[in-house]
């Protein structure tokens, strides 16, 4: 199973964790570099991929990967990233990190596919990449 992680935020060590067991293929995509993620994550078999134009390779990315998670610290980048690739693939996994609490909520009760920062143990999206 592919994973792909757009964007590296506070919670994406978390979701990385909960989901490592689960996958081999794990790529992590970033316009810009996180020395200390990526040193974090040397020996974790996670392929890091910095200096790429997201929003350009949105729809490659999504297509190369059988689950995607929106992982930017921003809410704008996500929302429009999830709402694109949810329309050119609308039975893809995706899930987005959203960390405005008013959004949060209300993508929530749209049953939207939504972390958020605020209750992280509230959400088991393990569920996704268990084959």
């Amino acid at each position: 199973m592919k994973i792909a992680i757009i964007g590296i935020s506070k919670i994406t060590d978390y979701v990385i964790d909960k989901i490592r067991n689960h996958s081999e293929d794990i790529s992590v995509y970033t316009e810009i570099r996180d020395f200390n993620f990526e040193n974090k994550n040397l020996n974790n078999n996670i392929k890091i991929i910095t200096n790429i134009e997201l929003e350009e390779n949105i729809e490659k990315i999504s297509k190369s990967s059988d689950i995607v998670f929106l992982l930017s610290e921003s809410d704008p980048f996500n929302s429009f990233s999830y709402k694109k690739i949810i329309t050119n693939e609308p039975n893809k996994k995706v899930v987005m990190l959203i960390n405005d609490n008013e959004i949060y909520n209300i993508y929530k009760e749209k049953k939207y596919s939504v972390i958020s920062p605020f209750d992280l143990e509230q959400n088991d999206f393990s569920y996704l990449v268990k084959e």
